[in-house]
């Protein structure tokens, strides 16, 4: 509580707007105690977005573009979760893969209840990029690292953006993209995707 306190009197304008998403019931008792140690100016800039995936979802869209937002939070960033102000000031960004052209996708049907799998042995120093679509609904996906995931498995939003990733591959290893149907029951996915190792296309 003294830190809150201290911070909000001597760094007033450090934060531009806070979203609270997918808090926890315990949330509920502990904020009507945070609160009261932050400033009027302070609280104005944070929301708490409750309700469904959806409402959030468009709540952040509001204020934040989709090519900055990571894929899980409904954005076309599947691998990395730092943001670019309006300034053009960035934090700890990373590079992102180019935005491939149409004709350079290969379509593949995932069937409901499936997952459809693409590895590669890379090796460390190699570049692998990918962009994603979806003719209708979104995806799971995730990349992996012999098995283990490397970020935040998401349900893209591959049919309203197209999604991008870029991983500068460190250590030698087998590496997986995953598009997950799993889900779905009865509806198939009609997906769309390039992926570029050191800048090649590979064919799959």
């Amino acid at each position: 509580m003294e830190f809150l306190r201290i911070f909000d009197s001597n760094y007033p304008e450090r934060l531009k707007a806070g979203y609270i998403i997918n808090a926890p019931k315990i949330f509920e008792l502990f904020w009507p105690l945070i609160s009261p140690f932050l400033s009027a100016r302070t609280l104005s800039k944070v929301q708490i977005l409750g309700g469904s995936r959806d409402q959030w979802r468009l709540k952040l869209k509001e204020s934040i573009d989709f090519y900055q937002l990571p894929s899980d939070l409904g954005g076309s960033n599947t691998t990395q979760h730092y943001f670019s102000n309006q300034l053009g000031v960035s934090i700890l960004t990373l590079p992102r893969a180019p935005q491939y052209p149409p004709e350079d996708f290969t379509t593949v049907d995932v069937p409901a209840g499936k997952r459809f799998l693409l590895s590669f042995s890379l090796s460390a120093g190699n570049r692998i990029t990918w962009n994603f679509k979806t003719d209708s609904h979104d995806i799971g996906f995730e990349f992996t690292k012999n098995g283990k995931g490397m970020f935040p498995y998401a349900k893209a939003d591959a049919h309203i953006i197209v999604q991008d990733g870029l991983v500068d591959v460190v250590e030698d290893d087998s590496y997986t993209l995953v598009f997950d149907n799993t889900y779905s029951r009865y509806r198939s996915k009609t997906l769309h995707y390039v992926i570029c190792i050191d800048g090649e296309n590979v064919a799959s």
